[in-house]
């Protein structure tokens, strides 16, 4: 069974083209898209489980990625979510926030339409996806767990412990690389 997604963008030319990404594999599918960050935030909040991952671009109307992403860590939800946004780059102020915000990693949009149908724009968004949506952080949103509200607490703990510990992993080797 492919793995759920939701896209939230404002621009329908960037939903289009990074759904038609997603819908390449048979490991992902878009489940959802969402215009803005109110509108995807509704539909985070009314199915927290439905999605393995959630593609959002940060510059958008009612309600930026910025702004939801606090939304999400102010209410306790969970959410495995990948920013894609043209300020999304390293270090940039918005990407730092984003990280902070809970954010699982960021990938750079581009800035033309050639530039969106890149071979190196397509492996990103999967590479991101890949990483994000087999590490054991992820794997506790598509579990649904009916025991008490302290065992989840503690469950998540474990996890998101485990997910920095190889995320940072995998930054010392690329760090060993260079």
């Amino acid at each position: 069974m492919a793995k759920k997604i939701l896209v939230i963008d404002d621009s329908a030319l960037m939903r289009r083209v990074i759904s038609d990404i997603i819908n390449e594999s048979n490991e992902y599918e878009v489940a959802a898209i969402a215009k803005d960050g109110l509108e995807g935030l509704d539909m985070i909040v009314s199915n927290p489980y439905e999605y393995s991952a959630v593609i959002l671009d940060i510059n958008m109307p009612k309600l930026n990625g910025l702004e939801l992403l606090q939304r999400l860590q102010k209410d306790h939800i969970e959410q495995t979510v990948i920013v894609v946004s043209t300020v999304a780059r390293e270090g940039a102020k918005e990407t730092i926030q984003a990280l902070e915000y809970g954010a699982f990693d960021f990938v750079t949009k581009p800035e033309n339409y050639l530039e969106t149908k890149s071979v190196e724009f397509k492996n990103r968004i999967f590479e991101m996806l890949n990483v994000a949506t087999n590490s054991k952080a992820s794997i506790r949103l598509n579990v649904k767990d009916n025991s008490s509200g302290v065992k989840k607490d503690l469950k998540r703990q474990n996890f998101n412990i485990i997910a920095r510990t190889e995320k940072e992993q995998e930054v010392q080797v690329l760090l060993q690389h260079q």
